[in-house]
């Protein structure tokens, strides 16, 4: 009796360190996402050293400390992914009297194009976006790639629909006309669409270190952003079509 004890706490913490997950050490499986996700632990280290970046910028604006003073604990802002958090009010933003469910989301501010911070198959994203509601349960995921062709693209809407049929379409616009691609796999709603960005209102600004300089890559490279979303199905009416900022927009259904 006391072994199965034993055996079952030991299979729980293992089950518990499974679901924790940070953005950055951990790579998210997207294809097999569980929707018992811990957002807050996924983001929790970038805003402590965000926190603690910002404490230190003031120390040493201040005259109070100097870089020096904080040794290896200095944060810089390479150090970490600028993430910020917004309470929203899906389907009611402009009338807080109403609010059927009541989120937050958490953005990334900050990332680097071709870092790994999830996959669907062979495809990588490098900026994750997630809501949750207010007591903690997960509303929807927004990842996103940036590449220089449309191959990534179609291979990933190639393999998914070998894997689960044809997908929903869903024609939109925003600046241009665009396609959403979805299915419902099990209890989640995945979506993708691709979108062209030829950089016109966009500086982008590559930093190459060369000795401790930092020089701006101005040159405008036209680039296919894919974005890949994953919605828990219960809040699928409720958020498609929701929101208007960020990458939320290309999230409809018709």
């Amino acid at each position: 009796m006391r072994m199965n004890k034993i055996l079952t706490t030991l299979v729980l913490a293992i089950l518990c360190t499974a679901c924790t997950k940070k953005i950055g050490k951990d790579k998210l499986d997207l294809e097999n996402f569980s929707l018992s996700f811990n957002v807050d632990d996924f983001y929790a280290d970038e805003i402590a050293k965000e926190k603690t970046y910002e404490s230190q910028i003031v120390q040493i604006y201040n005259d109070k400390k100097k870089e020096e003073d904080f040794g290896d604990d200095l944060v810089t802002m390479w150090d970490f992914f600028s993430i910020t958090t917004d309470t929203i009010h899906i389907g009611h933003f402009y009338d807080d009297e109403k609010n059927d469910i009541v989120g937050i989301d958490y953005t990334m501010g900050s990332w680097r194009v071709n870092d790994s911070l999830a996959y669907y198959n062979k495809m990588y994203f490098e900026k994750i976006n997630i809501m949750k509601t207010s007591d903690d349960d997960f509303i929807a995921l927004a990842a996103t790639n940036e590449s220089y062709g449309v191959e990534n693209f179609e291979n990933l809407l190639h393999y998914i629909t070998s894997k689960h049929g044809e997908p929903k379409i869903t024609e939109d616009k925003f600046y241009d006309d665009y396609y959403l691609y979805s299915w419902l796999i099990d209890n989640n709603l995945v979506a993708i669409t691709s979108t062209h960005d030829n950089k016109n209102n966009t500086l982008n600004l590559d930093l190459i270190i060369n000795k401790g300089n930092a020089n701006p890559d101005t040159v405008k490279k036209p680039t296919v952003n894919t974005r890949l979303f994953v919605v828990n199905k219960k809040y699928k009416d409720s958020i498609t079509g929701q929101q208007w900022s960020g990458d939320w927009i290309y999230l409809k259904l018709k």
